[in-house]
């Protein structure tokens, strides 16, 4: 005999759960009829009191950020360009201080080149030497590398640069301006022979 109260209360139930706090309080009153009325009274009320569950914001997916490609040595083009564009400058004059093709010291040439390919490099040799971080044994020179040279006293300081034009075993030429203007010079001219520092390879 209990089957139909129980199909009516859970039908009671169901509503019960979208009742306003108004009438509740005729959920009480129904409640009264029986013991067992009272212990789903009891249930609704705390299914009532309960929040409303939070339903989670969905992240919008953000593009990924690319990651910051390292700095590599120039390609065999790159250098390939540079060099091309150095050797237009043969016999190009001398002047000291000079960065244009009217005329070009030994810094101001290797700056000139370097600049119409992007890259900053001071006017002064030593300052060219220790902003190009990157030193390359003399055994690994390549086309392209900048070589460094003491001046006509000799000693460790840096007072003249070149750029590498070829290399063969531990030979290599390189071109740079000269007291004549700018001309092509091999390692084993005993002036440069006698003053080579290092060399230095420029990044971009």
């Amino acid at each position: 005999m209990l089957i139909l109260p129980l199909m009516l209360l859970a039908g009671w139930y169901a509503c019960a759960r979208s009742q306003s706090g108004a009438q509740r309080a005729a959920v009480r009153q129904v409640s009264q009829a029986s013991p067992l009325d009272a212990v789903i009274e009891e249930v609704v009320l705390e299914d009532l009191a309960q929040p409303e569950a939070e339903q989670p914001v969905e992240e919008k997916p953000t593009a990924p950020q690319p990651a910051e490609a390292p700095q590599k040595p120039q390609s065999q083009d790159q250098v390939g360009r540079l060099l091309d564009f150095a050797m237009s400058l043969l016999g190009k004059p001398y002047r000291y201080g000079g960065e244009t093709p009217e005329g070009f010291d030994c810094s101001g040439y290797t700056s000139y080149v370097f600049r119409q390919f992007g890259v900053k490099l001071p006017h002064s040799s030593s300052m060219q030497y220790a902003a190009v971080t990157d030193r390359v044994a003399r055994a690994d020179l390549q086309p392209g590398d900048l070589v460094f040279y003491a001046g006509r006293a000799g000693g460790a300081d840096i007072n003249h640069v070149g750029i590498v034009t070829s290399v063969s075993g531990s030979d290599f030429d390189f071109i740079h301006a000269a007291s004549t203007g700018i001309v092509v010079s091999h390692n084993s001219q005993a002036y440069y022979a006698e003053r080579y520092i290092g060399a230095a390879r420029v990044r971009w």
